[in-house]
């Protein structure tokens, strides 16, 4: 399961705003009111990965917060990955 842009690709309804730097996949910059809600989001999230056994790359600052994906077993994305981006972008819509 290495790399697959076309499978990631073809979900881009899902993926508003993510860019894709082979081989990961980084979140939209995502802007929270308070520093508290995007430590809560971001906890969610911390929590769905564990569960996953999936542990993305962290980039927070006050209340701003990008996350990027990447199989780093694999050497890129795989399914995992999207699954997560799905629950995150859920997630963020929810805050």
């Amino acid at each position: 399961m290495r790399w697959f842009s076309y499978s990631i690709r073809k979900q881009q309804s899902m993926r508003r705003g993510w860019r894709m730097p082979s081989p990961a996949c980084c979140s939209p910059w995502l802007l929270f009111i308070l520093r508290v809600k995007a430590f809560g989001f971001m906890t969610r999230v911390a929590l769905q990965a564990e569960k996953m056994n999936h542990h993305p790359e962290w980039f927070n600052v006050y209340s701003k917060v990008q996350i990027t994906l990447i199989s780093h077993d694999c050497g890129g994305l795989t399914k995992r990955d999207v699954k997560l981006a799905q629950f995150i972008d859920k997630a963020a819509a929810s805050v």
